[in-house]
């Protein structure tokens, strides 16, 4: 389910249904995805909503 996009357009922040809910991003090259999705929060927990702060340094996000 896609969350949010990279200031740059690179990337393009999902959360992936799976047993739960993770985070991942789908790399981006001029608005195509480039690549498969890569997890960057894969627990036991769900991670849900993932929000970039406006200059992309930061992912805010939920989890149980």
């Amino acid at each position: 389910l896609p969350s949010a996009i990279d200031p740059d357009g690179s990337r393009l922040w999902v959360e992936v249904p799976d047993a739960g809910f993770n985070i991942g991003y789908l790399p981006l090259s001029d608005g195509v995805a480039a690549g498969p999705v890569e997890l960057v929060l894969d627990g036991e927990h769900n991670e849900r909503g993932p929000s970039l702060s406006p200059d992309g340094r930061f992912l805010a996000f939920s989890s149980n």
